[in-house]
Formats: C-alpha cells, structure tokens, sequence
C-alpha cells in the first residue's frame, strides 16, 4: 500500500491538497478509511482520495489509509503534511502624521532611522550629527 499528496511539497495556507490510496490487494479493496494520527488516530474521511479544501496549519500531521477488502484490513504507512501558514505582506496603516507622500511615522522605514528605538550601541547617525554641529567655544 502506498499514500500520496497533491500537489507535492508544503501545501500552502488556503489552498487545498489530495491524499491518495493505493493498494494492491487481491481482491480489491472494496473501502478505504483515512486516519489523522495524534494522542488518538481519528477518522478524518473515506474514499481511496482524501481532499481538505482551506487547508489550515492545525491540518499539518501524520495522514494514513486503511484499505478493507473481504479477507481484512491493512493500514499504510503514515504521510506527513505540514501547511505552510500564509505570511502577511500587507503593510501597516498610516498611524502617524507624514506628509501626504511620505511613510507613516510608525512606520519600519522610520523606526530604523529613528535614534529613540535604536540601541545606543548602534547610535552611530546621532554621533555623526552631533559631531557635525559647531561648539559654542569654536564661534568666538
């Protein structure tokens, strides 16, 4: 017996993927039973194809199939699925007062150049500045 997924490879969350049962037995199997192993395998569907639309992380795990014919049963050997979780590319909200072209001022482009949140360790633009600026000693 043996136990496929479509698509190959990590399945994306949102989208879906198909395990498939296949088995030699003689006669044929006549069902077939798929199990999501954890503390206890549960059923999770019937049929020699499996199909889990909106596919979530929570899906990710051990996946396998028992096929039943007159003479017994014979579970597979397990699958592994793990969902890849959807990363949020969506940019955050102007929060800030910018000017109408400009990022927000909460945001990642103006946090980095922002002294306030940098370690001071790394304060090498503040030292920059004020090594720039004329001391009062100087201008007499």
């Amino acid at each position: 017996m043996s136990v496929w997924v479509s698509p190959s490879g990590e399945p994306m969350e949102g989208s879906s993927v198909t395990l498939t049962c296949s088995s030699e037995a003689n006669p044929p199997a006549d069902s077939y039973t798929w199990f999501k192993i954890g503390a206890v395998a549960l059923e999770t569907g019937r049929g020699q194809s499996y199909t889990i639309t909106n596919i979530r992380p929570e899906d990710s795990g051990l996946y396998h199939c028992r096929a039943e014919n007159k003479h017994g049963a014979l579970n597979s050997t397990a699958v592994t699925l793990t969902v890849a979780e959807k990363i949020n590319t969506e940019r955050r909200e102007d929060t800030g007062n910018a000017p109408a072209g400009h990022p927000a001022l909460h945001s990642d482009f103006y946090a980095a150049l922002d002294s306030k949140s940098r370690s001071p360790d790394y304060d090498t633009l503040m030292t920059v500045r004020d090594a720039a600026k004329p001391s009062s000693s100087q201008n007499h």
